[in-house]
């Protein structure tokens, strides 16, 4: 009898143990830490292809969202704060992060002076790229072993681009640290002078979670109060302008009305920082600045800012910019009815949907000429 149990016992954990198996079996749950392995038939590493399929689009938010996108793509799974969902898939600590970054980034290293050797040898940036968003504030042995190899005079030039494209894709306010004092360096050749300050213009795009863009801003800023390199300059206020706050667009307007009048003042002047002030302003196309730019338009009697501000609303991609305009031309006087039709061709579709959905007739214009303005170039696309 007790030979019977026994048999029972041991068939009952089999078929325990064999549930289990199957449970956990990454290879059938499609586990995101052990299964979502690249195969061929994923995408290749390849920062130019990515920069481009990025820089097709022309907002913040969708550069963001196209990021999370490629990397879904060479992951096989949501990686950081999804754009879509806003939930946050990752797993593991900081900590456990951190000790990956270190191994994967040693691994990396060796991978730099083996591909010559042999050719197919692969590494899988991504995995380093992810491990560094991951990271911890003030993970400074970690950060100790990329100035390392920064600073080897053994490792190629080529490695080290590699490693600050990486560094610029990890997007975290420490990645962006770390590449402002790669940048101030007294040995940086000017190969990888060029490649930092393409990568730091790019800051405000690829972030994976908004508020590491806002945490990103004290780095681009002490930058851009230190240095008067124009090649520079321009990058952090392509920068400034991706991030869009207030503290960043506050340092774009000084540099601007500070100098000048008019637009053609500044592009007269030679002054970098200004000039630069102008491309960043260009890159203004966040709606969640709307409210920054509509408060200072609405506020302003400088003819040179509100020039800017209206065309930083006009051109915003959603209904945001629109509404604000609105209140503005609602609000301001006869001298500016000769440049409604200028800011009206502007617009976006969107925000042109909007202001077609408006009762305009039932809304009271400080200024009959401006009304008129606005309300002939709506009927003129009917």
């Amino acid at each position: 009898m007790r030979a019977k149990y026994a048999l029972w016992i041991c068939i009952a954990l089999i078929i325990i143990a064999a549930g289990l198996f199957i449970f956990k079996s990454p290879a059938l749950l499609g586990d995101p830490d052990h299964s979502a392995m690249l195969g061929k038939e994923d995408l290749p590493y390849n920062p130019g292809e990515w920069d481009a399929a990025i820089s097709q689009n022309d907002s913040p938010k969708q550069r963001r969202d196209m990021t999370h996108e490629l990397l879904e793509q060479w992951r096989g799974r949501p990686i950081g704060e999804a754009a879509s969902s806003g939930q946050n898939t990752r797993k593991g600590t900081p900590a456990e992060w951190k000790s990956k970054a270190l191994s994967l980034l040693e691994q990396w290293r060796k991978h730099q002076f083996r591909k010559d050797m042999d050719p197919g040898s692969e590494f899988d940036v991504r995995e380093l790229i992810e491990a560094l968003h991951g990271a911890p504030i003030g993970a400074e042995e970690l950060f100790r072993k990329i100035w390392e190899i920064m600073n080897d005079s053994s490792v190629p030039v080529s490695a080290k681009r590699e490693l600050i494209f990486i560094l610029s894709r990890a997007a975290t306010p420490e990645t962006v640290r770390i590449l402002a004092e790669i940048l101030s360096g007294e040995n940086i050749s000017d190969e990888l002078k060029h490649e930092l300050i393409s990568q730091i213009s790019m800051i405000g795009g690829y972030f994976w979670e908004r508020q590491d863009v806002y945490q990103a801003t004290a780095p681009v800023l002490k930058l851009w109060q230190e240095t008067e390199d124009p090649e520079l300059l321009n990058a952090l206020a392509t920068a400034m302008g991706h991030i869009a706050n207030s503290e960043s667009l506050n340092y774009l307007f000084d540099a601007v009305l500070n100098q000048a009048t008019t637009l053609e003042e500044i592009w007269y002047s030679g002054d970098s920082r200004a000039q630069a002030a102008l491309t960043g302003f260009e890159r203004v196309r966040n709606s969640e600045a709307a409210p920054i730019i509509g408060s200072r338009l609405m506020d302003s009697t400088n003819r040179l800012e509100i020039a800017i501000c209206t065309d930083i609303l006009a051109s915003m991609e959603d209904a945001g910019g629109a509404r604000y305009l609105l209140s503005w031309m609602q609000n301001t006087d006869d001298s500016f009815a000769p440049f409604i039709p200028g800011i009206m061709q502007r617009i976006s579709s969107l925000g042109l949907e909007y202001l077609d959905t408006v009762h305009l007739q039932n809304l009271n214009f400080r200024s009959h000429q401006v009304e008129q303005a606005v309300i002939s170039f709506l009927d003129s696309r009917q």
